[in-house]
């Protein structure tokens, strides 16, 4: 995770609802180009265009944008889970959002698109559904 400075961790969050939720992806990525509300509007149009629900309390927020500035992929662990996030998806404890800048360097593609092939490793997604410490948190993620 050292090298990988698209990668953002943040455990034990307090949010408590989607639109919380939103609300802090939206101030992650907002700049001078890309407004909160774009943002949001951005994530809940790609909600509405498939099931971001990956695995069991888990949800994978995600879109692309020219104005962002950067990638970024956020692990973000819920202090508590979140009942509903939509018809489909309830309890949701770990969200990982992808916030993809659409010219971003082949290099950064590459290293975001293998950890998304992590994201199929049922372990790994349960050690970080399960870790009870941010040190135990930041260490999964180390391995990847």
């Amino acid at each position: 995770m050292e090298n990988k400075k698209w990668l953002k961790a943040y455990f034990n969050q307090p949010l408590q609802t989607k639109k919380e939720m939103y609300e802090f992806i939206a101030n992650y990525g907002e700049n001078d180009q890309l407004s909160h509300e774009n943002i949001n509007r951005a994530l809940r149009e790609r909600e509405l265009a498939s099931n971001l629900q990956i695995a069991p309390h888990v949800v994978l927020p995600h879109f692309e944008s020219l104005a962002l500035t950067e990638s970024s992929v956020l692990i973000i662990h819920l202090q508590e889970e979140i009942s509903c996030w939509d018809q489909t998806a309830a309890d949701i404890k770990l969200v990982i959002a992808i916030l993809l800048k659409t010219n971003e360097s082949l290099e950064i593609k590459k290293e975001i698109a293998l950890f998304t092939r992590s994201l199929a490793d049922e372990t790994f997604i349960q050690n970080l559904l399960c870790a009870e410490k941010e040190a135990i948190f930041m260490d999964y993620l180390k391995k990847i």
